[in-house]
């Protein structure tokens, strides 16, 4: 006998369960309602006069006392994870000739900037900081409205659009700009200054513009329905 198999007002009903139990992102409760939807089916397999909400009520008893909640922090600490494996690789893939040449000129030019009017370096280098935190500012500002609009936010494209390594050395870019304007510098900094900046432009082109691009095919090829920021 073919058992009773869920509606889509039960999917609806099982999205606004996950939402309300403290999954507001759209990612982790499809995977949550698809693992609800196939334990209450699961379960009609043997009972021929299902409850819905009893049937809901026992799939979500499976999970653990910390509830929906815990499962959000889990998820969150692994995309962190393969958000900084993302990062990795954005830097080992300067290790190709033409990154390495470019990255090379990208260090030359910062150094001979050092050398022409170390002022007027750290005035360009304040720049490219500030541009780049409107650049994230304006990013998130545009997730959050697409979220408005669409009732759906994505954690991993959360986690990718926030910027966090680009971020956390914001304020040591502070600190590299203050060297700029000191009236004495020791020697080695005429060197270490331009190779810290050069890193810290590594890191922005690669948490701000070639990481997201790669969240959005990631998020396109798991999730059809994710439309790119």
């Amino acid at each position: 006998m073919l058992h009773k198999k869920l509606t889509a007002q039960h999917i609806e009903l099982l999205y606004n369960f996950v939402q309300d139990n403290g999954v507001p992102y759209y990612d982790l409760q499809t995977e949550l309602v698809d693992h609800l939807a196939n334990d209450i089916e699961s379960q009609w397999e043997y009972n021929q006069n299902p409850d819905f909400e009893v049937a809901l009520r026992a799939a979500y008893s499976g999970f653990s006392k910390d509830g929906f909640p815990y499962l959000v922090k889990l998820r969150k600490e692994a995309l962190g994870k393969r958000y900084a494996k993302l990062v990795t690789k954005g830097f080992i893939a300067f290790f190709t000739p033409p990154a390495i040449i470019a990255t090379i000129a990208l260090f030359f030019a910062w150094y001979y900037l050092f050398k022409f009017d170390k002022q007027i370096f750290g005035m360009v280098f304040a720049a490219m900081q500030g541009a780049i935190f409107l650049r994230v500012f304006y990013q998130r500002n545009k997730i959050k409205k697409k979220a408005a609009a669409s009732g759906r936010k994505w954690l991993f494209e959360e986690i990718i659009h926030n910027s966090i390594f680009v971020l956390a050395y914001m304020g040591f870019a502070y600190q590299v700009t203050q060297f700029c304007f000191m009236k004495y510098t020791p020697d080695y900094i005429t060197y270490a200054l331009p190779v810290v900046v050069t890193l810290l432009t590594l890191n922005n082109y690669i948490g701000v513009f070639m990481i997201p691009k790669k969240a959005d095919a990631y998020l396109k090829q798991t999730y059809p329905e994710y439309t790119p920021v």
